[in-house]
């Protein structure tokens, strides 16, 4: 079987990409969750 490796920052960078202009409103985004793409 073959793992695959998920690289965190990549995970960050996207999430920094989909929202970098739109306004933060009450309650914040909803967004992936590097620690758990970690255990994928």
């Amino acid at each position: 079987m073959i793992l695959l490796g998920v690289n965190i920052d990549h995970v960050a960078t996207l999430r920094q990409a989909r929202y970098r202009d739109e306004e933060n409103t009450f309650g914040g985004f909803v967004e992936p969750d590097p620690a758990q793409m970690a255990w994928l």
